[in-house]
């Protein structure tokens, strides 16, 4: 489906075809923001869902990573791999850097600031591999041509989900309900499909490992 015929869609169902309510621009900045809503649904259904992977030769001094630089947009952190070892999640409250240079940190560990991905010990030669659950291009980000990513088969839970926020009309809530039962059913599709990694000895489940 692309974004011209979803935009059409809604339109249709909330009774707004000749755009006499909602302008195309809100109303596509409003589908977008719904639209980033369902997909943060969807990946704490499943983490694994969409995971992308990806290595940098080196870091930025003294030893950071921009989280810019991703190709993709970051919700959560998957793994960390560094010179062969995995690095885990820690408090920014266990760590003191003062002038760029580390005086206490636990080693093998990272932590996000900000945009910034830091990585302990302090090292911006070391190669990095990368991999995080991420959410899809923004709806604003594309064209009315371009296909709009969201799981096949399941474009009623989309179209549901988007009327019943969308608009605060007695008349609709029945979308409410649909777009309860379909989201559900795609939930359920979804984790079926991408069963969460097995970890040893790890007490959390895949959404909590590694999640910064």
């Amino acid at each position: 489906m692309t974004k011209g015929e979803l935009r059409t869609v809604v339109r249709t169902l909330i009774g707004d075809q000749g755009a006499l309510v909602w302008a195309d621009t809100m109303l596509d900045v409003t589908i977008g923001a719904i639209f980033d809503e369902l997909w943060v649904e969807l990946l704490d259904a499943a983490v694994w869902y969409n995971s992308e992977l990806e290595t940098f030769d080196s870091l930025s001094e003294p030893g950071y990573l921009d989280l810019s630089e991703l190709t993709r947009r970051l919700y959560k952190m998957q793994s960390v791999v560094r010179d062969q070892f995995t690095y885990t999640s820690t408090s920014l409250r266990d760590i003191v850097i003062e002038g760029e240079v580390q005086l206490v940190a636990p080693n093998y560990t990272y932590a996000i600031l900000a945009q910034q991905l830091w990585l302990y010990p302090l090292d911006a030669d070391t190669p990095l591999e990368l991999r995080y659950s991420y959410l899809p291009t923004p709806y604003l980000n594309l064209s009315d041509s371009d296909n709009i990513s969201w799981p096949s088969g399941h474009d009623s839970a989309l179209f549901f989900s988007i009327v019943y926020r969308l608009v605060a009309d007695d008349k609709l809530q029945r979308y409410a309900v649909l777009a309860a039962q379909a989201m559900a059913r795609l939930k359920q599709a979804i984790i079926q499909q991408h069963n969460d990694p097995a970890v040893m000895y790890l007490t959390g489940s895949a959404q909590e490992w590694g999640d910064g």
